[in-house]
């Protein structure tokens, strides 16, 4: 029954530790001491489920933003062809397609470094929408 009761503690804290960019914050979020959070962060076990669950968080992250590519790539189409649009968010438009485009082509770029890329909006733009 205490290791069962462990265990879940141990679950609620990795989430915790995902959602909140402080072992502090986690901490009181989940209602674990810090102390046994780092304790627990130095057991390979723990290490290793925390790192796996990152792993999946981050992998659904990259394929929601992989999702979003075709509508990034039309919204910023439309405000670069967009005469009404103000200059200078017409030609940060294209120059980020044109990075887009230009970073798929380099062979050692990552394929998440190209979507970063094509996700950026101007902040002009980011307003108008």
């Amino acid at each position: 029954m205490a290791e069962k009761l462990q265990i879940l503690k141990q679950q609620k804290a990795i989430y915790a530790l995902l959602e909140h960019p402080t072992i502090r914050q986690a901490s009181k979020a989940c209602g674990v001491p810090e102390r046994t959070l780092y304790r627990w962060m130095n057991q390979s076990e723990f290490k290793d489920q925390y790192d796996a669950i990152r792993q999946q968080v981050l992998q659904f992250a990259i394929g929601h933003l992989q999702a979003s590519v075709p509508l990034a790539i039309q919204i910023l189409s439309q405000i670069a062809c967009d005469s009404n649009t103000p200059a200078n968010a017409r030609v940060r438009a294209a120059c980020a397609l044109l990075d887009a485009a230009l970073s798929l082509e380099r062979k050692d770029a990552p394929m998440t470094t190209c979507v970063m890329k094509i996700l950026e909006i101007p902040e002009e733009t980011a307003k108008m929408l």
